[in-house]
Order: structure tokens, then sequence, then C-alpha cells
């Protein structure tokens, strides 16, 4: 299935939103780093877009499609339905 993924910086560390037609899923993790080498593993961006990710400012999210398996998502601790909106 076909998601729109947004990766954010937080005060807390990163968000990773992953949103569908038919849902979404989130997960927060410690930093920005760990959100990118965690999206790259799960195949949600790839290693180039990981390079560019980390040269983004605070503040900048990136966003991006990937194919997805929500089974997958969840198995490594994503949230169904919509997570606080990122501070």
């Amino acid at each position: 299935m076909k998601f729109q993924v947004t990766i954010t910086r937080t005060d807390t560390g990163a968000n990773t939103r992953v949103k569908s037609d038919t849902g979404e899923a989130n997960k927060d993790v410690a930093s920005w780093s760990e959100a990118l080498a965690e999206a790259e593993r799960l195949g949600l961006i790839n290693a180039v877009e990981s390079l560019a990710a980390k040269a983004l400012p605070p503040g900048f999210p990136l966003h991006v499609s990937a194919d997805a398996s929500v089974a997958d998502l969840v198995r490594h601790g994503f949230a169904l339905g919509k997570g606080a909106p990122p501070r």
C-alpha cells in the first residue's frame, strides 16, 4: 500500500507518521538520526533521502512516499491512528 511518510524533528526527538487513504500510524523516537535510520531499515526512505534529510534544518519535516505494510509498522512499534501534533 502506498503511504505518505512525514518525519519531523520535535522538542523531544522525532516523530515518524505514515498516512494513506485508509489509515495512519505514527511513532516517536529519541532522535532525528534514530528516526532516519529506522525509516531506512523499514524501507520508508532510501539512503539518498536519508542523507538529504540530515542536511535539513530543524523545523523542516521530510516528506516522501513509500510502499509499506501496516502490519510491519505495528510490529516495529508504530501506533495506529493519529498521534499528537509535533511540537
